[in-house]
Order: C-alpha cells, then sequence, then structure tokens
C-alpha cells in the first residue's frame, strides 16, 4: 500500500509526468462517439443507454429555455449534443474539460459551433465569470478529483452558478471500507468517495434538493444529488 501510494505521489505532482501522457494517448484511442461517462465496454450497451436515458430524463426536467448551461467534464460531448438536439438555440451551453485533444478531436465532431469548449482545470480556470449559469452539471467527474482539492472543486461550483442556480452531481459510490482519503491516495485516478461524504460537502454550499442511487435493472450505476446554490 506505501509503495502505491508513494508512486502516486510521484506521477501526480512532477511536472511532465508520463502516466497523464499515458492517459490522453489511451483515452484518444479508445474514445467512442457513443461513449458514456468513460464505461466503455465494462458494461452491455444496453444498460449503458438506460443509465443514459435516466440521466438524461432528469437534465431535460432541470434545463428551461434561456439557461445557460455548462457541463463541467463534457468528454466527447455526448449529454451536450443531446440537449442541443432538445432544446435548440433556446440554451447556451458550454463545456469544460481538462483534455484539450479530447475536446479537438472528438467533441467538436459531435456537437455544433453554438456550443463553447473550454479546455481548462476547473478548478483553477479564470476563463467562467461568477454568477454565470443557471445550470452545471457533471457526469462521472467527481472520482477523478483527489479528496484533496474537494473542497476547491465545490467552492467554484459555488461560484460560477447564479444565486438559486440548479446543480446536479453524478459519480460512482464508494464500494469498500476503507477511509476516503486511503482510497483518494491508493488510486489518484479514480476515488469512488463515499455518498454521506460528498453530501456533507454540499451542504455546507449549497441547498440538497434530491438523492439517491441511480440503479439500472436493479443494479447501482452510480450516484446522484441535486442541489440548488
Amino acid at each position: 500500500m506505501i509503495k502505491t501510494i508513494i508512486r502516486n505521489f510521484t506521477n501526480y505532482f512532477l511536472k511532465g509526468n508520463k502516466g497523464l501522457d499515458d492517459f490522453k494517448t489511451y483515452a484518444l484511442n479508445h474514445v467512442d462517439p457513443l461513449q458514456v461517462d468513460g464505461f466503455f465496454h465494462k458494461y452491455d450497451a444496453e444498460n449503458l443507454e438506460k443509465y443514459f436515458e435516466l440521466i438524461m430524463h432528469k437534465l431535460d426536467n432541470i434545463i428551461s429555455k434561456g439557461d445557460v448551461v455548462i457541463e463541467v467534464g463534457c468528454g466527447t460531448g455526448r449529454y451536450l449534443k443531446r440537449i442541443e438536439t432538445t432544446f435548440g438555440t433556446g440554451v447556451k451551453l458550454y463545456g469544460l474539460d481538462a483534455i484539450e485533444e479530447t475536446l479537438t478531436n472528438v467533441t467538436k465532431k459531435n456537437v455544433s459551433n453554438n456550443v463553447v469548449l473550454i479546455a481548462d482545470d476547473f478548478i483553477k480556470t479564470q476563463t467562467l465569470q461568477k454568477g454565470q449559469f443557471n445550470v452545471l452539471f457533471s457526469i462521472s467527474v467527481l472520482q477523478y478529483i483527489p479528496f484533496f482539492k474537494l473542497n476547491a472543486f465545490f467552492n467554484k461550483m459555488k461560484e460560477v452558478l447564479k444565486k438559486d442556480g440548479t446543480g446536479y452531481l453524478i459519480f460512482a459510490p464508494k464500494k469498500n471500507k476503507l477511509p476516503n482519503f486511503i482510497n483518494s491516495l491508493l488510486d489518484f485516478g479514480f476515488t469512488n468517495y463515499d455518498p454521506e461524504l460528498i453530501l456533507a460537502k454540499l451542504k455546507k454550499r449549497f441547498s440538497i434538493i434530491e438523492h439517491q442511487y441511480i440503479q439500472v435493472d436493479g443494479k447501482n450505476f452510480g450516484y446522484y444529488i441535486l442541489f440548488k446554490n
């Protein structure tokens, strides 16, 4: 365990680290226009489509015409494309992702020029304005945020959401009994957080509307939290 933690610290903090380059290469080589939230082919396509539709049903009810909407960690733009299809130019869409290569080579092909795509670190970006968005959603991105950056991540959400703006967060929940920070140290790239931890942090900043597991055919595919600024 100690060796794993030391390796992760080294890979995460060293500039030009090989791990990040390898990840970018892997992501681009395995990206599919129909990819759903990094699951790739782990689950069968039918279940992924059901999962996608459940998420979209909630988004369709959250978003209204005239809204300014951002997806944090938009990846291939699958959700943005669907929102465009539903609302047309009735909403202003933004997609932010840390991997510029994905936006350039894949996402731009999936969405129209009306969608503003931003390649940046959400926590550090100065491109976004305070109180800019009516709706912010982020799907299967939280697990890529190390535990020591969670507060900064949620603070940025609060900053860019309008007063009474809506947030919709979906993530892969914790599946073991290890403390959250140990899980994060063991794998900086993918940490399944305890929903109670995330809820506690969000409650300090937002009003929680609802939260529960997203189930497909009786299996937990993810956990969602809907909240107001």
